[in-house]
């Protein structure tokens, strides 16, 4: 009979609270712990005392059998420090290599993987939602008045309310956990030379034509170098394309970028691309909790359609 099946729904139902959202909840916990603990020792050994290992970063293009662009770097708490840089373009300087180092206290913030790490730890906040939804005491069950005649509360109608809780939790992770994935992988907006300005103090300082500029793309630490000629604002190179957010480095040579009324041509720009095995990782888990989220969300979208036929008869019932 329809009572009998909506009795073993109920029972589903707290098993799924009792029971599988406990059991998902810690695990989705660990893996978003274990997300940013990678995040955290990109630039870290198990003693967080000591600095990370280097990051060496060197450029396919050489001259003379060498790297055209070769540096690098530490990580250290989402900030880029102890850089050095070798630059040798053939035409640019006269050919002659240029070396460059971080001034004393220097640093440039990774904004990306900070952002990453702060929408990781609101992730990991409701995730903990999720263990006192399920904790909490199940509704009293109770009387309800219609027409003359009462109905008592089934229980799988007192439990639908922390399904459906669920659920809507679920989709706010899932939307956290998607944007940290898009936080590490969307450069394209940060690797527009858009102003002859760069990010971090050398010795000795870098010309105003040469532009460093450092990303993130999934796994990837990447460094753009650019070569940079200012223009007047009635002096635009003839027959130049505009550069476009996401550009390549090889599509942006050749290419100008209005700046404040006149024009930047970008004449040389190279990527120095190293793979960073903890943002790999890291990504891992995200993946993994996002999939955990998702089949909870699933779970919790079935119950709901489940009994969305009999919730509304139960409550046109009551109203005669």
């Amino acid at each position: 009979s329809m009572e009998e099946e909506l009795s073993v729904i109920a029972e589903e139902m707290s098993d799924f609270l009792e029971s599988h959202v406990h059991n998902s909840h810690e695990n989705i916990l660990l893996l978003l712990d274990e997300a940013t603990h990678q995040l955290r020792t990109v630039s870290f050994e198990d003693d967080s005392t000591k600095p990370g290992p280097r990051l060496f970063l060197e450029s396919e293009e050489k001259i003379d059998g060498r790297a055209c662009v070769s540096g690098s770097l530490t990580l250290t708490e989402c900030h880029c420090e102890e850089f050095d840089l070798s630059v040798r373009f053939a035409k640019y300087n006269k050919g002659a290599q240029l070396h460059f180092a971080t001034a004393p206290k220097s640093f440039y913030l990774l904004r990306q993987l900070q952002d990453a790490l702060h929408m990781v730890e609101m992730a990991s906040d409701l995730v903990a939602q999720l263990g006192s939804v399920r904790s909490s005491s199940p509704p009293t069950h109770a009387a309800a008045e219609g027409m003359g005649k009462t109905a008592a509360r089934p229980l799988w109608l007192d439990l639908l309310p922390r399904i459906r809780h669920i659920g809507m939790v679920c989709d706010e992770i899932v939307t956290l956990l998607r944007k940290t994935e898009k936080e590490m992988s969307d450069w394209t907006s940060r690797a527009l030379p858009s102003m002859p300005q760069n990010w971090l103090r050398m010795e000795p300082p870098l010309p105003p034509d040469l532009l460093l500029q450092m990303y993130l793309d999934k796994s990837c630490v990447v460094l753009r170098v650019c070569v940079l000629a200012m223009h007047a604002p009635n002096r635009c190179p003839n027959n130049r394309l505009l550069a476009s957010p996401g550009d390549s480095s090889s599509r942006l040579r050749g290419r100008v970028i209005p700046h404040k009324g006149g024009w930047i041509e970008v004449l040389e720009a190279l990527d120095l691309r190293s793979s960073v095995e903890p943002l790999s990782k890291a990504l891992d888990f995200l993946a993994q909790a996002q999939q955990r989220v998702l089949d909870l969300r699933l779970n919790a979208q079935a119950f709901e359609s489940s009994v969305s036929r009999d919730e509304a008869l139960f409550v046109r019932g009551l109203g005669g």
